[in-house]
C-alpha cells in the first residue's frame, strides 16, 4: 500500500490537509460470497463495475469451521474438519452462482479459503492489491451480531481497501450519490475513491451535518457563523475533489446526528450510493471504525462505500509485527 502524501496537499480554512490524490490501484475487484442469495448483489455489482473499470474480478468464498457438539460422555465442541471434498463442493457452488450473474466469466477467478471470513477477505485484498472489496449489504439482527459477529464491521477494522456494501437494488453504475463530509482527509479520500465508480452523468451531494446543540451562543450567532464557514469549506472541498466534467456537485448542510441524518437524506433523494470515510488508524480504528461509518451500515438501504485511509501501517502503530497482526 502507498502511504498518503501530504506534499502539495490543500489546506482548508480549519487548518486541515486534504491529501494529494493517489494513483489508482490496478488490482482486481475482490467480490466476497457466502454462496447465499444475499451475495448475488455483490457479484452483480462486481460485473457492473468491472465493465467500467476494465480489470479482473476475483471471487472469494471463505469456509468457516463450525463447532460440532459430539455425543456424551465428552460433550465437547470439536471443529468440523474441512476436507478437500468439501472445498471442491464449495468451489462448484461458487462457480454456479457466478454463472448465474455473468455467464461469460471473462477475467473472473475463484479463490476458496478456510478461516474467519473478515480476516481472510482482508488478507486476500492485501495480497492481490485489490482496488475494491465488494460484499452484499446485509443487515444483521442483534442476535446474529452477538453469535456470529458482523463480517462487514470486522472487515472494516482489518482492511485498508475500500469496501462496497452492494444493496439488492444495485443494477447499474451509481447516479445519485451522497458523500458524508466532515472536512477531514478521510472524507476527501473517500470522495475521490468513489468518483471512478460513478456514472458519467452522476449527481454527487456533498453533505455536512452540524451538531444540533446551540449552547455556545444563545442568540444563534454561533449557528450563523458555523454555517457560513461550513458553506465555504464545502466549496473548497468541491474544488479539491476536482471531479470530471459531467459529474454535478451539489452541497447540503444538515442538522442532527450524522449517521441518522445522512441516511435519511439519502433515502429522501433516492440515492444509489452513500460514501463515507473511517477515522483513525491502528488499534483504535479496529476497536471503533467511526460512528458515522458504522451507523450508516446499520441504517442505510442504499449501497454504501466505506473508504479507509490506505497505507497507514497499522502493525507499526500498534507495536506489532506484520506476522502478529495477521494472527
Amino acid at each position: 500500500m502507498t502511504a498518503i502524501s501530504y506534499a502539495n496537499a490543500d489546506t482548508n480554512e480549519l487548518g486541515r490537509y486534504y491529501p494529494a490524490a493517489l494513483p489508482r490501484s490496478s488490482g482486481p475487484i475482490l467480490a466476497a460470497t457466502d454462496r447465499t442469495g444475499a451475495s448475488f448483489s455483490a457479484l452483480r455489482a462486481a460485473r457492473i463495475l468491472n465493465g467500467s473499470l476494465h480489470g479482473a474480478v476475483t471471487v472469494l468464498t471463505v469456509v468457516e469451521p463450525l463447532p460440532l457438539i459430539v455425543p456424551e460422555p465428552s460433550s465437547l465442541l470439536q471443529p468440523v474438519v474441512i476436507t478437500p471434498e468439501l472445498l471442491s463442493v464449495v468451489r462448484s457452488q461458487t462457480l454456479t452462482q457466478i454463472q448465474a450473474v455473468d455467464g461469460v466469466l471473462s477475467g473472473w477467478s475463484i479463490e476458496v479459503e478456510e478461516g474467519r471470513p473478515s480476516r481472510e477477505i482482508a488478507r486476500a485484498a492485501a495480497t492481490l492489491g485489490a482496488r475494491l472489496v465488494i460484499l452484499g449489504l446485509n443487515h444483521h439482527g442483534i442476535v446474529d451480531r452477538l453469535i456470529d459477529g458482523d463480517t462487514a464491521i470486522e472487515l472494516l477494522r482489518e482492511s485498508d481497501t475500500p469496501v462496497l456494501l452492494a444493496s439488492k437494488g444495485f443494477s447499474s453504475l451509481p447516479r445519485v450519490v451522497v458523500v458524508a463530509v466532515d472536512f477531514s482527509p478521510e472524507s476527501m479520500t473517500a470522495a475521490r475513491a468513489a468518483i471512478p465508480l460513478l456514472s458519467e452523468n452522476s449527481v454527487v451531494h456533498l453533505v455536512h451535518v452540524r451538531p444540533s446543540a446551540t449552547i455556545f451562543d444563545g442568540s444563534g450567532l454561533w449557528v450563523e457563523e458555523y454555517e457560513r464557514v461550513a458553506s465555504r469549506q464545502l466549496e473548497q472541498f468541491r474544488k479539491a475533489l476536482d471531479a470530471p466534467a459531467g459529474i454535478t456537485i451539489e452541497f447540503k448542510l444538515l442538522v442532527g446526528k450524522p449517521a441518522k441524518t445522512v441516511a435519511e437524506f439519502a433515502t429522501s433523494i433516492g440515492a444509489d450510493l452513500i460514501v463515507s470515510g473511517t477515522h483513525g488508524a491502528g488499534l483504535m480504528r479496529r476497536i471503533f471504525i467511526g460512528s458515522v461509518a458504522s451507523g450508516l451500515l446499520r441504517r442505510t438501504e442504499s449501497s454504501l462505500l466505506i473508504v479507509p485511509i490506505p497505507g497507514h501501517n497499522r502493525a507499526a502503530e500498534d507495536g506489532l509485527t506484520t506476522k502478529e497482526s495477521k494472527t
